[in-house]
């Protein structure tokens, strides 16, 4: 016998499940396209913070306490033993980001105040002395360089020395310690060319920073300010941190 009811159950049965995957479907699109991506759940992708909340972390055996807001990953924010840690501030004060600075940190021009700090656990294998006469000074067009900002040398690298359209300055600090700055040209393919110094704070721990090359008549108050940032994080309780 022909049973209509048990028809119409099984109609609207697969009706049903035909909106539940149509739902799925969707809901796995949705996530696709709007979605935290990998990195966002890891927090490897950059995200500003207002957050004052001090961060305990340790780098290459180093404790610091660095305030949420200077931060750029929200990894970072974790705290614990990291392998590095990406801040920022604005010069020349050397804040971080808040409401009223926003505008700053998001200025990406030829003019960003913006300076960008890495500490990491590297064991260098030179100083910068070393770094300068064994691996730069013998790929300089001229030994002799040209003079730059603010007491710096100038020099040009050969090419095929894998440096070569990039600009090397040497100076020295207060303490006449050696600072050297590598910079991209401002006809390179960067929209708005920076320069790099990289440091150690430590036999374990080094530290990296960058500005805007427009900036570079600036270099000696820059180092300044960043090397004074970066040691006023310093944790005086040197106890490691666990993860």
């Amino acid at each position: 016998m022909f049973d209509e009811n048990a028809q119409e159950q099984s109609s609207w049965g697969t009706m049903l499940r035909v909106l539940a995957i149509l739902l799925v479907l969707s809901g796995g699109l949705l996530y696709y396209y709007f979605g935290p991506s990998y990195d966002d759940i890891q927090g490897n992708t950059p995200e500003f913070s207002f957050s004052t909340v001090p961060v305990d972390l340790s780098v290459g055996g180093m404790r610091f306490v660095i305030p949420e807001n200077y931060t750029q990953f929200p990894r970072d924010r974790r705290g614990g033993v990291r392998e590095n840690v990406a801040l920022y501030a604005i010069l020349p004060t050397m804040q971080p980001y808040t409401r009223d600075l926003a505008s700053h940190f998001e200025d990406s021009s030829e003019e960003s105040p913006i300076v960008h700090l890495q500490i990491e656990s590297y064991r260098a294998p030179f100083n910068e002395e070393e770094r300068f006469e064994r691996i730069y000074r013998p790929k300089f067009i001229s030994q002799d360089g040209a003079p730059g900002p603010d007491g710096l040398t100038a020099y040009k690298f050969r090419e095929g020395t894998g440096y070569h359209g990039e600009d090397l300055y040497v100076g020295k600090d207060d303490l006449g310690r050696m600072i050297i700055l590598r910079c991209s040209p401002f006809d390179s393919e960067l929209l708005f060319p920076n320069c790099r110094r990289d440091t150690q704070l430590s036999p374990t721990v080094g530290l990296s920073y960058r500005f805007k090359r427009s900036r570079l008549a600036n270099w000696r108050q820059i180092d300044d300010d960043v090397r004074t940032l970066v040691w006023s994080f310093l944790s005086d309780d040197q106890t490691p941190v666990s993860d």
